[in-house]
């Protein structure tokens, strides 16, 4: 497997675009070389850049789906993070809902759900099915809610880091504070 890294490597030195999908594949897999998702990731980006379709094509679903919380503060994983909070301030979509993924999961960040619903509710604004289900999933089982309100409490209470995380989160998009079946089905036509 390392050989199969060389030639990529070779040809990517060289410019070829699809070789830097091989590489990536690898990061993220540890194939014949030591496992790097960040790295694989950043990888994936040089592909996304070359042809902006592939990035909903890709939906970056498989890249986020190999990052776990090992990934967390790698200089690699943050420069991929900076690369989507940019893409997502751009108005990408797609990135807006990955970085919900990689919040609700815990994926090379730390969990946070109200993060994560600011990230879906941007997505879902712009038109992503995906996430206009997975808030209404999310509204259902409350997870997002207690999260939200738990941080109010904490901002209620004199949290100077948690009155400006809230003031974001009703910026980003709405709060509430209860399940509500008929915003659900808001998300959802």
């Amino acid at each position: 497997m390392a050989i199969s890294v060389a030639w990529y490597q070779k040809a990517a030195d060289q410019g070829y675009i699809r070789a830097y999908s091989g590489l990536s594949g690898a990061y993220l897999f540890g194939l014949g070389v030591e496992r790097n998702a960040g790295l694989g990731a950043l990888l994936r980006i040089k592909v996304m850049e070359s042809n902006p379709e592939s990035f909903k094509i890709i939906r970056m679903g498989i890249v986020s789906n190999m990052i776990t919380e090992d990934d967390i503060g790698k200089p690699e994983m943050l420069e991929y993070l900076t690369w989507l909070e940019n893409q997502a301030a751009k108005g990408e979509m797609e990135a807006y809902a990955i970085l919900g993924i990689m919040y609700e999961d815990g994926r090379g960040v730390q969990r946070d759900y109200a993060k994560s619903f600011a990230y879906y509710t941007k997505a879902a604004e712009l038109g992503d099915e995906y996430a206009q289900k997975n808030l209404d999933e999310n509204y259902e089982n409350g997870r997002f809610i207690n999260d939200i309100n738990e941080l109010f409490n904490k901002a209620q209470n004199g949290d100077a880091q948690s009155q400006m995380e809230y003031a974001d989160k009703v910026l980003w998009g709405p709060v509430f504070t209860t399940p509500n079946w008929n915003e659900n089905m808001r998300w959802l036509k």
